[in-house]
């Protein structure tokens, strides 16, 4: 199963590509998008994001030159997926606490899987790290998508796991344990679904 890794703060990029299964999506595509969406952010005014953003900068251009900061937004992530793929996320509801319900939109047959936006974390060293993220460019946390393969197999394919892809419905409990973490998190689930002509293209 297709599965990119972290570069830089362009996990908006990784999670696109991970939920589509291949290399669709650039940093310029994504700076396209933003461009076209006329969207703009105003960066925190604080001594910790000059530090981090001239530490960053080099950092990035050691990677792979660009001159983006990264850190897209929802808008830019949704927009991109539409029009490229026609793949559509939808924002689930954190006050329904209905896993059940949570599960049979995931497992509906249009529906390929999702993309989570990270905003809180269990783990004290990987929340402090987040909050840090937060400071020193802006709030938008870390995106991961969930796919699902065509055997059934549903893997969280966030772009920091270590080791790939990990499988999260090996038995009943499991899918509905991690979806309930992330809604026991406040994490935003946006669930995609494609047109049945489109699935294949």
């Amino acid at each position: 199963i297709y599965h990119e890794k972290q570069v830089g703060n362009f996990c908006a990029i990784h999670a696109a590509n991970n939920l589509v299964g291949e290399k669709t999506f650039t940093v310029e595509d994504f700076e396209s998008v933003k461009e076209e969406l006329n969207i703009f952010e105003e960066e925190p005014n604080n001594v910790c994001h000059r530090i981090c953003k001239s530490i960053f900068s080099v950092y990035s251009k050691c990677l792979k030159p660009s001159n983006s900061e990264g850190n897209f937004d929802a808008n830019v992530l949704m927009y991109a997926l539409y029009k490229t793929k026609k793949i559509k996320l939808k924002f689930w509801d954190n006050r329904n606490k209905n896993i059940d319900e949570l599960i049979l939109q995931f497992s509906e047959e249009t529906c390929i899987g999702c993309i989570i936006n990270l905003t809180g974390n269990d783990n004290c060293l990987m929340s402090c790290f987040t909050k840090c993220m937060s400071l020193c460019f802006r709030a938008n946390g870390h995106w991961i998508a969930v796919k699902k393969d065509i055997d059934g197999k549903i893997y969280n394919l966030n772009s920091s796991l270590p080791n790939g892809p990990v499988q999260i419905n090996k038995n009943e409990e499991q899918l509905k344990l991690f979806f309930m973490r992330q809604i026991k998190l406040n994490n935003h689930i946006l669930l995609a679904t494609m047109e049945e002509g489109n699935k294949d293209k």
